[in-house]
């Protein structure tokens, strides 16, 4: 990221630009609404906003989304990053970081400082999206080995969910649509997203559309419960404004309806029964075709709240977390720059956002962690870097990305997490233990 973005973005985050406002107004090409009811609760007030670029037509919005991840220019024609390039080492949050580079397929855990603790890769490969490390040293990985130029079956088709061990041998490979995003419930299950070609009628009644599932699978990858994203919308009392892109669709190609990117345990509680946002068996679901945040109770299989039509653009990675606030990556495909959204689902008031900088800008995937320490761990995955920001905007931790793409070109990073000191740390005196070595 060049500097003066870099400095733009911790200026707005610590308040020096101050501006409370998010909303904006436009016509989609086609708003579906499956059951005429009530808005969603909690609306944030629609004031003028500042812009740093231009305005993007819808048009032009649909036309980025419906632009595959490989074919838009996967990789940055620059050389490799250099890897941790600053460290408050009083500021940062303590652990170890996950760095996950798509079009390489290869993952590493490095140090605070830049170290390389574990690497784990695969070959030939397309691409992959996420990986979850379990404790026992093991990693999870979605993937995908589909041309984007072939047809929307195969696309499907070609997706995996594979278990690598510590040394990087591959365990065992299911091919599933599995896409974006898995968790690891308390029950000891994988909550994840699933692509399903159906022909729905109230969307097209001639051209396939993508479904997103939400799905629990068990830990060798069986499917155990699925539940269809849409057939929740269209059986909800509140008017969700569907919003049908047909955008992008050659030969046999579908609408992507959702393109879900991130399905969550909702992580507040509330012992009052009085705010239905954190009830028992919710789940956060974030729909960058939708431009939406959506919380369904999964054992009603019921929507309960949602946020983002006309205020997002393409945003990935939303959380519900312990106080009941709402954090999201807001691409900004309209805006053309991208910002981080903390929203008080309570009242409707933004508690923080940042930044509106053309530099910090990315259309495909981008994440952000809340950390244990308040700071935000930011993956801008178009620029092949990610930042930890302290709740005053001021840097804690940057990486840039040291892998290189088959073309030879910098990987870009799917995703970096921060894993707690304690996991890693555990992890690596079992693995001593098995290889009977001693000492720290």
């Amino acid at each position: 990221m060049p500097a003066v973005g870099l400095l733009l973005l911790c200026c707005v985050m610590a308040g020096c630009t101050p501006d409370h406002s998010v909303g904006r107004s436009g016509t989609p090409a086609q708003v579906v609404s499956p059951v005429p009811t009530s808005a969603p609760p909690a609306p944030v007030p629609d004031t003028p906003e500042p812009t740093s670029a231009p305005p993007v037509s819808q048009a032009e919005v649909d036309r980025l989304r419906a632009l595959g991840y490989l074919e838009y220019d996967q990789d940055v024609p620059e050389p490799s990053g250099k890897g941790v390039v600053f460290l408050d080492r009083d500021r940062a949050q303590p652990g170890y970081t996950l760095v996950v580079y798509a079009s390489s397929c290869r993952c590493d855990l490095i140090t605070l400082e830049g170290g390389l603790v574990n690497t784990w890769s695969t070959s030939p490969c397309r691409r992959w999206e996420f990986a979850l490390l379990l404790e026992d040293g093991d990693l999870l990985v979605v993937g995908s080995d589909a041309d984007e130029a072939t047809g929307a079956d195969a696309r499907i088709a070609e997706r995996y969910l594979a278990r690598l061990a510590w040394s990087g041998e591959e365990v065992w490979r299911r091919r599933l649509p599995v896409h974006h995003y898995l968790e690891l419930t308390p029950q000891g299950q994988l909550m994840t997203l699933l692509f399903e070609r159906r022909r729905i009628a109230a969307v097209d009644p001639d051209i396939d559309a993508v479904d997103c599932s939400l799905a629990l699978l068990s830990m060798d990858g069986e499917v155990v419960e699925r539940m269809s994203l849409y057939d929740v919308v269209a059986a909800s009392r509140r008017r969700f404004p569907l919003h049908v892109s047909r955008q992008g669709i050659r030969g046999d190609c579908c609408i992507d309806l959702f393109h879900s990117n991130a399905v969550k345990r909702v992580q507040c509680s509330d012992s009052t029964g009085t705010n239905p946002i954190c009830a028992a068996g919710n789940v956060v679901v974030t729909s960058r075709h939708q431009d939406a945040v959506l919380v369904v109770n999964w054992p009603r299989r019921e929507l309960v709240w949602f946020w983002g039509p006309g205020e997002l653009s393409g945003p990935h990675d939303g959380s519900i977390l312990a106080d009941g606030t709402l954090l999201v990556f807001d691409n900004g495909l309209d805006r053309s720059s991208s910002r981080i959204v903390e929203l008080d689902v309570a009242n409707g008031q933004l508690a923080r956002y940042a930044p509106r900088d053309p530099d910090f800008f990315t259309r495909v995937m981008g994440a952000c962690q809340k950390l244990p320490n308040g700071n935000l761990l930011i993956t801008l995955t178009d620029g092949c870097y990610g930042i930890e920001l302290g709740m005053d905007g001021a840097r804690a931790w940057a990486y840039s990305g040291v892998a290189r793409s088959p073309s030879g070109r910098r990987a870009k990073i799917a995703r970096m997490t921060r894993i707690p000191q304690a996991t890693v740390e555990a992890i690596l005196a079992r693995q001593r233990t098995s290889s009977g070595v001693e000492g720290p």
